[in-house]
């Protein structure tokens, strides 16, 4: 792809009005869920899970996984039972809690005016309790053959509160439906791709630039808030004149990345590190390989 066709194709990627913010420019892509085995399953069926939140948990992940929309489609039919299923998932889930003894110093009022209203305060020490809730739940997704797919070894989450006298208690059940509604999120990462836009900071540093090419630079920074596709321009005409300077190369990269154009975009992150160590750089090839890979379960799953 050219620098003139991936520049026209910046210019249709950031059509969406872009807030006031950080020099930045927009990156599109679907990045992969944890699970590449799951990748394949279209409609799921979430059983009744067992444990006495298990039902509560199962709400929770039927909510978050209807709410999944990838490349402008939903990733999950979820349906009630396992009948024309691409896979079920079954598990038990049951929230532990735990007390302590904890002993904290409060300001107690001590003297009250005829009105009832306190007019002293003293710091007194007082008996509260420490609450401590962790829902760890044990789930298997398997496919309508019997194959294992995924299962939630790493599933935990925690909420640790200390409730003094005159303190309000969370429910129990309030507590298991905030603890299940985290891991049903985290669950959603773990089965389906992430299709999002991400705000990437350009560099900024013009060190090795004459001072009319640094104003040029300046100005490029400037035009990211307003008109990306012409800071781009800027930046690539710069690195005409200035191929070893650090930050217009990597800009001219990120320029490439946000039009679409990775392989483009891989080859100039590429060639920037082959004589610079900019830690930045080897970040957006991490981000490429991702997209890469959420490209791939993206066509696993449509051609199922």
């Amino acid at each position: 792809m050219t620098m003139r066709t991936w520049v026209c194709g910046l210019v249709a990627a950031v059509t969406v009005t872009m807030p006031a913010q950080a020099e930045v420019l927009r990156v599109a892509g679907i990045y992969p869920a944890r699970a590449d085995e799951a990748a394949f399953v279209n409609r799921l069926a979430v059983e009744s899970l067992g444990g006495r939140d298990g039902p509560a948990l199962a709400f929770a992940i039927e909510d978050e996984l209807n709410d999944v929309i990838v490349d402008q489609r939903p990733w999950f039919q979820v349906i009630p039972n396992g009948a024309g299923a691409d896979a079920v998932l079954r598990g038990f889930a049951s929230l532990d809690m735990r007390t302590s003894k904890i002993t904290r110093s409060k300001k107690v009022c001590v003297e009250e005016d005829e009105k009832g209203k306190c007019v002293r305060k003293e710091n007194r020490k007082i008996d509260c309790r420490n609450l401590d809730y962790v829902l760890s739940p044990d789930l298997r997704l398997t496919a309508r053959d019997g194959q294992p797919l995924y299962s939630s070894s790493h599933l935990s989450e925690r909420k640790t509160l200390t409730v003094c006298p005159d303190d309000k208690e969370p429910s129990r059940s309030s507590v298991a439906r905030e603890l299940a509604g985290r891991i049903a999120k985290t669950l959603r990462d773990d089965l389906a791709p992430d299709d999002r836009v991400d705000d990437v900071r350009v560099l900024e540093k013009r060190d090795g630039l004459s001072k009319d090419d640094g104003e040029r630079f300046k100005q490029a920074l400037r035009l990211t808030k307003s008109d990306p596709a012409a800071a781009c321009r800027v930046w690539q005409d710069l690195a005409q004149t200035n191929p070893t300077q650090i930050a217009t190369a990597f800009n001219v990269a990120l320029c490439a990345e946000a039009a679409g154009d990775d392989a483009q975009a891989r080859a100039l992150y590429e060639r920037l590190l082959s004589v610079a160590s900019v830690s930045e750089a080897r970040d957006r090839l991490k981000a490429i390989d991702d997209r890469e890979r959420g490209a791939r379960q993206l066509r696993e799953h449509n051609r199922s």
